[in-house]
């Protein structure tokens, strides 16, 4: 019996230790993974993470098609050009380079290419954060309708701050207007400025994140798969006199390679195609000739409000809202500012896209 348990559990052991053994190979690259991760989450700038990406997708292109110390026959330079102009928007064609200059070092070719990239994406950017930077100006002046601190919308400032994970002291905002009671419109939005900061990076930074991010977990989602059904077949490499561990090694290792890159790829294209638009780049739907139909006045808008008016084609004329005795002209409520029918909506979102 002594015998016989022992077997069982030698048994038992070598199972659990193949397991372990194949289990390591994932949990390494996942190790990896996660520390990559890790560093995208707690990087406050990662323009130089995503730069050398941008850098090394492009520069493994050209070298794909016009390889270190090969022959001109051994190049694909119609493949080339239409992969960059067609899949990263890159205007820059290396058959007319070579045609104005016939005996051209390819390196100072894909060095060109490289510095063309990097300032295309900077340029990008650099509009990304001017527009950001925009917007919050249009914001804060939507929040602050008047000279009265009394109609400014300072909670709607604050729910701003704390969305966007701005370091600021609790009821600072409100703080600051009871505190300054003679405090003019255009000072408080110089405070709010400065404390705000330059959002327009923050926002680059946390778009730079979520590109990141979103195709590493894809690609590491699909991994996993793929690693799971390797795993399942590579016993049978034992038939073929190979040892079914290094096979999975060396698979998952080439697996791991091409899923690498794949992120770099993927996160190259996206960040040099894509288009960045602000609030003012956004086109607004048609316009609706009649303001009084019931699905544009919200059912928690004050009883004594009333829509009156309305927009021609061409968008000449734009309603009133009444409330009590007061009538005033849309043109006054600001583009951040809640709407006055009572959706809770920003203006911009709800009566706004019709004025």
């Amino acid at each position: 019996i002594e015998s016989a348990q022992r077997k069982v559990e030698g048994h038992n052991f070598d199972i659990r230790k193949q397991l372990l053994e194949y289990d390591n190979v994932a949990n390494d690259q996942r190790r990896v993974i996660y520390e990559q991760r890790d560093y995208i989450l707690s990087a406050d700038n990662l323009s130089s993470t995503t730069e050398r990406i941008i850098e090394d997708v492009v520069g493994s292109i050209f070298d794909l098609h016009i390889p270190e110390k090969s022959m001109e026959e051994q190049w694909d330079i119609q493949e080339l050009d239409k992969m960059l102009q067609n899949e990263f928007f890159i205007n820059y064609s290396v058959a007319d380079k070579l045609k104005q200059q016939p005996n051209i070092d390819m390196s100072l070719v894909k060095a060109e290419i490289l510095a063309l990239v990097k300032t295309k994406y900077l340029a990008k950017m650099a509009e990304f954060s001017n527009k950001i930077n925009s917007d919050i100006l249009q914001f804060i002046d939507g929040t602050l309708v008047g000279e009265d601190s009394k109609t400014w919308n300072i909670a709607m400032i604050e729910d701003f701050c704390l969305q966007n994970n701005i370091q600021f002291a609790a009821n600072e905002f409100t703080n600051y207007v009871a505190e300054h009671a003679n405090i003019t419109r255009d000072e408080f939005k110089k405070y709010v400025q400065d404390v705000i900061n330059d959002m327009g990076a923050h926002q680059v930074a946390k778009f730079e994140r979520g590109i990141l991010l979103q195709h590493i977990d894809h690609y590491w989602r699909e991994h996993l798969t793929q690693l799971e059904q390797l795993r399942e077949g590579i016993h049978l490499r034992g038939y073929a006199q190979k040892d079914p561990k290094r096979e999975y090694q060396n698979e998952a290792f080439n697996l791991f390679s091409v899923m690498l890159d794949n992120i770099k790829r993927d996160v190259a294209k996206t960040l040099l195609v894509i288009k960045i638009q602000g609030l003012d780049d956004v086109p607004t739907d048609d316009l609706i000739d009649n303001l009084n139909h019931p699905n544009f006045i919200h059912q928690n808008a004050p009883s004594s409000f009333v829509l009156t008016g309305g927009v021609d084609g061409d968008g000449d004329e734009v309603g009133t809202q009444q409330i009590g005795s007061q009538q005033v002209g849309f043109q006054q409520v600001g583009r951040n500012a809640p709407c006055p029918c009572g959706s809770g909506k920003k203006y911009k979102h709800c009566h706004g896209r019709l004025a």
